[in-house]
């Protein structure tokens, strides 16, 4: 099959969702597909940039052009000589518009994929949906709601995929059926017998892997300290290793809980950008993986699918989500996969006994696999709701 992926950028470790295009990219191309992966607003380049050195894929980044019509024509001309049997768009709102806005981008899309096979990937939906948002998030939330459903409704995709079981309530709430597919993990597991020895932990050490950002929100104090006494107190010690890139204030919280650690009671231990083997080989050296994405929304994060491909537990950190009703609920659980850093989970492990290893995520299909079988299901099962045994989203009420 011919799959055109669009997204915003391309450049490498920049953007979390050109990052995932490029890992679909490549494992359709290892099935036999032939891809054109297009950035159709890169802003790290000055003018367009092609690859074709890799056989299978065509990489197409066109910079800047605030929605020009000679952008869309470079853009839509690649796409024409590429005769794509699925074209699949990569939304993240706010890389496409003022504040999320998806308004002066909607005719240029329009225009660019007119009577092109459709699917939509919705990485990011709209803010202010939690009850202790601000006001202005609210009613900027509401805005980008309603663009957002506008956006849809006119280009009108044959299937559309989102990360977690939220997000697709929250699609579901504007009229959107979504199927559900997690973000995988970045991070092949990588063979160990290459004769180096892994980096492991002294005896008595339970080492806890902090993977990729750290948002500025983490409340550290409040929820690694509970989660390292509790360690101590089953008579053994917390390690807290710093892995990939934790963003420019995550370096500054990482600063802060190394000059802290004594009092979590923790050790620390700084491994930061990594090539994926070494970063392979640390989490394989781990007791369980930290996660700071909040937990109903799980599937959107590729550390907590990198956790799960090396057989970790995963504790969450972050508080509860306080949601505001969605087709008229509030309780939306957790994504399956991971133990909410709580009393019970407190208790579990000064009783000795650690948590369970995350099993696979509700939804579990790569969208690489989904987007191989287009040509014979249009659009695919696994793109239906049926196949994600989960309620369709008129059916989800209180």
């Amino acid at each position: 099959m011919r799959i055109a992926l669009l997204t915003t950028t391309l450049e490498p470790g920049r953007c979390g969702v050109g990052d995932f295009t490029r890992r679909v990219a490549g494992d359709l191309v290892a099935a036999g597909h032939e891809v054109l992966a297009l950035a159709f607003r890169d802003g790290h380049l000055q003018v367009t940039a092609r690859d074709d050195s890799q056989a299978g894929l065509s990489i197409l980044r066109l910079p800047v052009h605030a929605w020009s019509a000679e952008a869309r024509g470079e853009a839509r001309g690649a796409l024409t000589a590429f005769s794509p049997d699925v074209a699949s768009l990569q939304i993240s709102p706010y890389g496409l518009g003022y504040h999320g806005m998806l308004f002066s981008c909607l005719p240029w899309f329009a225009r660019l994929l007119a009577g092109l096979p459709l699917h939509i990937m919705y990485h990011e939906l709209w803010i202010g949906g939690t009850r202790d948002a601000p006001w202005r998030q609210v009613v900027e939330g509401a805005l980008q709601r309603r663009l957002l459903g506008r956006f849809h409704r006119r280009l009108a995709p044959q299937a559309a995929s989102c990360s977690s079981n939220l997000a697709r309530a929250m699609l579901g709430s504007i009229g959107i059926e979504a199927s559900v597919t997690p973000i995988p993990s970045g991070i092949p597991v990588a063979p160990t017998g290459n004769g180096e020895p892994l980096p492991t932990a002294e005896p008595g050490t339970r080492r806890l892997a902090l993977l990729g950002s750290i948002p500025p929100e983490w409340d550290w104090r409040g929820s690694l300290g509970p989660l390292c006494r509790a360690i101590s107190a089953s008579g053994q010690r917390a390690e807290l290793v710093q892995l990939g890139r934790p963003g420019y204030q995550g370096r500054a919280i990482w600063a802060a809980i190394t000059a802290a650690a004594s009092e979590l009671p923790a050790t620390t231990l700084e491994v930061g950008e990594a090539d994926a083997v070494s970063l392979s080989h640390w989490l394989q050296t781990c007791d369980a993986g930290l996660s700071l994405t909040p937990l109903e929304a799980l599937g959107k994060s590729s550390a907590a699918g990198a956790y799960r491909a090396h057989g970790l537990p995963i504790i969450g950190l972050r508080e509860p989500l306080r949601l505001r009703p969605i087709q008229g609920r509030t309780d939306w659980p957790p994504d399956p996969g991971a133990r909410r850093a709580d009393a019970a989970l407190f208790a579990q492990i000064r009783a000795g006994h650690w948590p369970a290893p995350a099993p696979a995520a509700v939804g579990e299909t790569s969208l690489a696999g989904v987007l191989g079988r287009w040509g014979s299901e249009t659009p695919p099962a696994a793109l239906s709701v049926a196949a994600t045994g989960l309620p369709s989203p008129a059916s989800t009420t209180s």
